[in-house]
Order: structure tokens, then sequence, then C-alpha cells
């Protein structure tokens, strides 16, 4: 990946990680706020619109704690409007046939 930021002329602009999201620490890495743009699993990949749910509420606690200031863009399954902090915008992402939501927007320091 870091060849094709450096291609793109991005090597000082951006940072890509491959890691579990749920153990990744932003600070710990010296990384200071940014964008994050997530696509979790939803729907048939997870069993359940309950898991579905679930899985959602787990990733926004996380982000909540550990990515304060940061720019979000968070796919996230029909029905989850709820679960959504106010300050993130909904927006209707209709995709392969899902009406997906879109949530953009700054986290809460």
């Amino acid at each position: 990946m870091g060849n094709a930021l450096a291609k793109g002329g991005l090597e000082n602009s951006a940072t890509v990680e491959c890691r579990d999201f749920f153990e990744l620490e932003p600070a710990a890495l010296g990384i200071r706020p940014g964008v994050a743009v997530i696509n979790p699993p939803y729907g048939k990949r997870l069993g359940s619109v309950s898991e579905s749910r679930a899985l959602f509420g787990r990733i926004l606690s996380r982000l909540a704690r550990c990515y304060p200031g940061w720019k979000l863009a968070l796919i996230a399954p029909p029905g989850a409007e709820d679960l959504a902090p106010p300050q993130l915008t909904a927006h209707r992402l209709p995709h392969g046939g899902l009406a997906l939501m879109l949530f953009t927007g700054t986290l809460s320091p």
C-alpha cells in the first residue's frame, strides 16, 4: 500500500494500517485525528440483523473512545439510525439492492 501512496504523492498525507479495528490505537501509533472510513460487515455476512446491530454498536463505542476529533464516514446496516451519535449525519446509500446508511461527520472530542 505504501507504494501506491508514494505513486500518488500521498506518502506524507495518509497512513494505512491493516489491523483489527478493535485493537488499533491511533494515539499510540502517533496518528493525529484525520479521516476514518469504515465499511464493516453487515447483514447476511454476520448472520442476523441483531448481530449487525451489535457489531455497529461496538464500532460506535470504539470510535467514541479512541477517535475523538476524527472525521468519519461509516457504512451501516438499515435501521442503525437510532444507534448513531447525533453529531453524525445519516444519508441513504442504496448499494447492490440493499438500503444501507452512510454516516458522516466529526466525532466529539
